[in-house]
């Protein structure tokens, strides 16, 4: 069940969502600025879904064939995109190389196992300026700090899913860093960027967003050290499945806060 939950296309949409939804509130200033969300939302929800699409048909490339059920979401979300492109031209460009970044994954990130690691780092990092952008921002230097942090963050669970999926990404001649190196010692690599995560977190101006996700962090090191010494049956998925926990956790408080400091 807990497997079928996390292959669900709507929770991966669901939790895609989220770093954008952060850097979101980082960036906006008041509430009245919350009404951007009426399409800001959407548009995030129809990205993932052209993403996940591509991804599922790469996943299956052998066996794919076209149908008009997936001309929606390949087609029509990046002209919607695109017909906004005026209106918020530097969102929009973040939202296509988000397009971008993760096409070029399903398609070949996960034959090489250096470039895989790079996406998933670029993609932390746009996933958070997609929401700076949304809310107007157009100087993103002061939120860079941020962006870094959940760039680790993903490089790091991006390390942990290639572990956790040895076995599939073996069969299908991927060269993931886990098949290269094998799954456990890759399993223990993941922790490097984490570390890298926090110390940059610990240079952010923004002291709420600091402690919010040191709480998450130090929940995700905490579940790291127990399960790397009780190696019980499935124990990465389930680390995997507790580390969203966290860090939707940490989320969801930096958001509430944030949204009671406006109202």
């Amino acid at each position: 069940m807990i497997k079928s939950i996390l292959k669900s296309r709507m929770v991966e949409i669901f939790f895609g969502t989220g770093i954008p939804m952060v850097g979101f509130i980082c960036a906006v200033k008041n509430a009245d600025a919350l009404l951007d969300l009426c399409w800001f939302y959407p548009l995030l929800l129809l990205t993932g879904w052209h993403v996940v699409t591509v991804n599922d048909i790469c996943f299956d490339r052998s066996s794919f064939k076209f149908s008009m059920k997936y001309f929606p979401s390949l087609v029509a979300v990046p002209l919607i995109l695109a017909c906004m492109f005026f209106l918020k031209p530097v969102f929009i460009a973040i939202m296509f190389l988000i397009i971008l970044n993760w096409n070029v994954y399903s398609f070949y990130g996960k034959f090489n196992w250096i470039t895989g690691l790079f996406y998933n780092f670029s993609g932390g990092i746009l996933h958070f300026l997609a929401g700076v952008t949304a809310a107007g921002r157009t100087d993103i230097y002061p939120y860079l700090v941020p962006a870094l942090f959940f760039g680790f963050a993903m490089l790091s669970g991006a390390i942990h899913h290639d572990a956790c999926h040895y076995s599939e990404d073996s069969d299908r001649k991927y060269k993931t860093g886990a098949v290269v190196f094998g799954e456990l010692s890759w399993w223990r690599i993941g922790i490097v960027p984490m570390l890298a995560g926090i110390i940059s977190l610990l240079n952010s101006n923004d002291m709420l967003f600091m402690f919010c996700f040191c709480v998450s962090s130090s929940m995700y090191l905490v579940m790291y050290s127990v399960m790397s010494t009780w190696k019980f049956n499935n124990y990465m998925l389930y680390f995997r499945i507790l580390c969203r926990l966290a860090f939707a956790m940490g989320a969801i408080a930096y958001i509430v806060v944030r949204l009671l400091k406006m109202s």
